[in-house]
């Protein structure tokens, strides 16, 4: 009888309930986030993911009355197939046939299509992907999250892709962000890429300005500006994450549950941060180097994408070229050796950016070059970049095997890009160099040597630039030391030209005095130096089983007393230790930085020991008491001499 009053008053809050909340469904959706065996993990207003969910297989459904959830896949595997759809409508339908022999992966494992283009894959990591074979094109996404239990690839037949002759963009570090003086730099380098009319762009990271010590919120709206600017390439765009795409890791450890956090952004953007396609005869691989372990990032190819790169290679014969992509130099790896070891009998030629200059590097011991690209921003939208190039880009045509490039600076309507003599050779010499001109046709070039007689040039039209080509003979008596080369260049509008400063002799080490009285002679060329370490400061990134990879700056002083300033990345070995009084030969490339683009930190070493550095190492204009520029050196590679 005491509860006879009490059951009305339960009936009528039940009913209240109810109606508030189909009155609040009218405003809001209500989504589970479910696992694959069909267990509610949560219950959320908005149907998002976080990184954790995802890597579990979990998905999103929106939650009404009278609507059933949908049967759980409860096994652990994906199952799917690669069809030609013949009307490009993305969907597999009848009739249309599945095709064999194509690479599937989920990131550790790949398996081939059979005959009627089925896969199976066990269920693990983010995505499941194919590597899109020459001679085809996608009319579906050609990846999934693997949480979908079914998934399609469609494929199109693309002639075009099995041709022997292409050509492709090399963009790097355009870092994007909301100021609108930059970004049109950006939608300049579009436009022309648009004109270009290569077949694909390749991206190697740093899409944004600095994601990693910013909010989610924050990157995010930077990767949206950067979306929307690249929008107009109607071309195949690929990406490489690059250490400032990975969200709010320096930002809050707070974040680290939440939807972007670290790569969860790239991912949502661009998929698979490894991955492979072909075109023509060549097999391009992307990789990631970027590892985070909770408090400092650093850059090694992991166990489980190192064990993925030997299986995409095994599908491969040796003799066939690879184009290899990423954003840290190799130099700064962990697990350097271990990967170059993997391309070591291949023909390989690797691509990165991260250093906002422009060098080739030789990886002798492996035979394997690697292209460091020149940054879209420059010097972070302060002018060109430290090696004195002009914001820009990479063009590159393949001819077979033969592959050639040339550095596109942004908006330039003539362009002349000295490939030879290198800024030391010896006499006889020859002399090339990449035209562009917005004039066509190049009517002539010509060349010379110290104001002397002109000399022919013999051009060789690449399509997209020429090719300048003549030799400097014995003919013309030249000594030892500098000497000016000239190249003048004609198209319809006129005539343009270009200068460089070289060195005659066989000198293979440079004193500093040398460098820095001819810097801009030497200014983004590869040079060696030797000296004394006078100073060394370090700050340790991290380890590997050999090495104790720092960022250092290295003060030496050669036999003259003169000094420079070398800074780098260096992977130093753990049975060596760089020291005051050691003697050091190093490969550098003389880099010019704006003061405003260096740190706090790096402005005081620098302050606190202008006393050991030469006189011309800082730049500043007259009655100015700030610095414009700091003239320093970048190392590439050192050896450790016998004390002296």
């Amino acid at each position: 009888m005491k509860y006879s009053c009490f059951r009305p008053f339960v009936f009528l809050l039940l009913f209240g309930m109810f109606l508030f909340i189909n009155h609040f469904s009218s405003y809001a959706k209500i989504y589970r986030i479910i696992d694959p065996q069909g267990i509610t993990v949560r219950v959320s207003t908005e149907p998002v993911l976080t990184e954790k969910e995802i890597n579990e297989g979990c998905k999103s459904y929106l939650l009404e009355l009278g609507k059933e959830l949908p049967e759980f896949n409860t096994g652990r595997t994906i199952q799917g197939t690669v069809f030609l759809d013949g009307n490009e409508n993305g969907r597999k339908e009848k009739g249309e046939k599945g095709i064999q022999g194509i690479q599937v992966s989920n990131g550790l494992e790949i398996t081939l299509t059979d005959p009627q283009g089925f896969f199976e894959l066990t269920k693990e990591g983010l995505f499941t992907y194919i590597t899109l074979p020459s001679g085809f094109k996608t009319t579906t996404s050609w990846y999934h999250l693997c949480s979908d239990q079914k998934m399609n690839f469609g494929l199109k037949d693309d002639p075009e892709k099995n041709r022997k002759h292409f050509s492709f963009i090399h963009l790097t570090d355009p870092h994007t962000d909301s100021v609108e003086e930059h970004n049109r730099v950006i939608e300049t380098a579009v436009k022309e890429i648009v004109d270009f009319n290569t077949n694909f762009v390749m991206v190697t990271g740093d899409m944004i300005y600095e994601g990693d010590k910013h909010s989610i919120e924050q990157a995010k709206k930077w990767f949206n500006r950067y979306t929307s600017l690249i929008d107009p390439l109607e071309m195949p765009v690929y990406y490489t994450v690059g250490n400032h795409d990975v969200a709010s890791i320096y930002y809050t450890k707070k974040f680290s549950e939440e939807l972007g956090y670290n790569k969860g952004l790239y991912y949502g953007y661009f998929g698979p941060s490894y991955y492979s396609f072909d075109y023509g005869d060549f097999h391009c691989i992307v990789l990631d180097p970027n590892q985070f372990d909770g408090n400092h990032e650093f850059f090694e190819i992991p166990e489980k994408q190192m064990a993925w790169l030997k299986k995409d290679l095994s599908f491969y014969p040796e003799n066939m070229p690879l184009l290899v992509f990423f954003h840290e130099p190799i130099n700064s790896w962990k697990n350097k050796e271990e990967v170059l070891a993997m391309f070591r009998n291949r023909k390989t030629r690797l691509f990165s950016g991260h250093w906002h200059f422009d060098v080739l590097l030789d990886h002798r011991d492996a035979d394997i070059l690697e292209q460091v690209t020149g940054a879209l921003c420059g010097e972070w939208y302060l002018g060109g970049c430290t090696c004195g190039h002009l914001e820009g880009y990479r063009i590159y045509k393949i001819d077979g095997a033969e592959i050639t490039t040339f550095y596109r600076e942004i908006g330039q309507d003539h362009q002349i890009e000295f490939l030879e003599p290198n800024v030391i050779t010896t006499h006889p010499c020859a002399v090339m160099a990449n035209i562009y001109t917005e004039y066509n046709p190049l009517i002539s070039v010509k060349c010379r040597i110290d104001q002397g007689k002109w000399i022919p040039m013999v051009i060789e039209n690449k399509d997209h630039w020429s090719v300048a080509q003549a030799i400097i003979g014995s003919n013309y008596s030249l000594k030892s030391g500098y000497h000016q080369i000239q190249i003048v260049a004609e198209d319809q509008l006129g005539r343009f030209s270009k200068e460089k400063e070289i060195k005659i002799g066989p000198d293979r080490i440079l004193s500093f005095k040398e460098i820095f009285s001819h810097f801009q002679t030497y200014r983004g060329h590869r040079i060696q130096v030797e000296g004394k370490i006078i100073k060394f400061i370090s700050e340790k990134r991290y380890s590997s089983p050999s090495k104790e990879y720092v960022s250092g700056a290295l003060i030496l002083k050669d036999s003259s007393e003169y000094g420079g300033l070398i800074l780098g990345e260096y992977g130093i070995p753990k049975e060596e230790e760089l020291r005051k009084g050691q003697f050091i030969t190093a490969e550098v490339v003389p880099l010019q930085y704006h003061w405003d683009a260096s740190s706090r930190s790096q402005k005081l070493v620098i302050l606190l020991n202008l006393f050991r550095l030469p006189r011309k190492f800082l730049i500043k204009r007259r009655f100015h008491f700030k610095p414009d520029f700091a003239q320093v050196l970048w190392t590439i590679d050192y050896t450790l001499n016998e004390d002296r």
